[in-house]
């Protein structure tokens, strides 16, 4: 009504006009007014819900150049069958190895691992949880870090590139393969989880890091949370295969 009564004083309206006018604003004007604002409303809730649409993306690669390694594709296989345990669905996980898998996507050669990488970071969504495990070998040659793929390398500097164009609450990478630890300074960050199979000069044949193992073994639960998170699944591995094995994982 207070609106109603600005526009009768601006425009000097008189009794019965005022009259007309207060019967037209009871059945339209006011609805009208009404109806607007909460359209607006529902607008601004939109566009907030939007911007913070989280989702979440795991990518699983196998760089299994031999095609043979039957240890690495069975871990491989068993990591996914966990994620999809635990709640996610198969397009939330993208899988390159070897076409001997049928979970297989097309093969860990460089031009797919860097498609995957560059759609990974060009979502303008911000990830809630990001997952990069990686069975692989890590390469040191001239003071440059690679990961051998099927067809040739990758410098981390470029794969960690990716990574910083991502928008992410959570990344976690698992490294699997001789030598992993290399990958974990340059791909080292306060938002990254990286988890190593073994040290930067280190070769184990087979690599015996199961992070799935780790992440189903309930006594992992160090806070007693009901979850065994990817942090205390390492702890899980690195407490066994240091007494058994002598490999030991290392984590950044």
């Amino acid at each position: 009504m207070i609106f109603i009564n600005i526009i009768e004083n601006l425009f000097f309206i008189d009794n019965t006009n005022r009259s007309i006018m207060r019967t037209l604003s009871h059945y339209f004007i006011i609805p009208i007014l009404v109806l607007g604002m909460v359209l607006l409303l529902v607008f601004m809730n939109h566009g907030a819900d939007a911007s913070s649409t989280s989702e979440r993306k795991a990518i699983i690669i196998v760089s299994n150049i031999t095609f043979t390694d039957t240890n690495e594709m069975n871990k491989m296989t068993a990591f996914y069958n966990h994620l999809i345990e635990d709640g996610w669905s198969d397009s939330e996980i993208k899988v390159l190895c070897p076409g001997s898998s049928s979970l297989s996507e097309g093969i860990a050669n460089c031009s797919n691992v860097e498609n995957e990488l560059d759609d990974l970071s060009s979502t303008n969504s911000t990830y809630e949880d990001v997952i990069i495990y990686i069975s692989d070998h890590g390469i040191l040659s001239e003071n440059e870090t690679y990961l051998q793929f099927t067809d040739g390398n990758i410098s981390t500097d470029t794969m960690d590139s990716y990574f910083d164009n991502t928008s992410y609450d959570q990344m976690t990478i698992i490294m699997c393969g001789n030598q992993s630890g290399l990958v974990g300074e340059p791909f080292s960050d306060p938002y990254r989880d990286i988890l190593c199979s073994m040290g930067e000069g280190d070769y184990f044949s087979p690599d015996n890091f199961n992070i799935t193992r780790g992440l189903e073994n309930e006594y992992a639960d160090i806070d007693r949370d009901g979850v065994v998170s990817f942090v205390e699944a390492f702890y899980s591995e690195k407490a066994l295969l240091s007494i058994t094995t002598g490999q030991v994982p290392r984590m950044w």
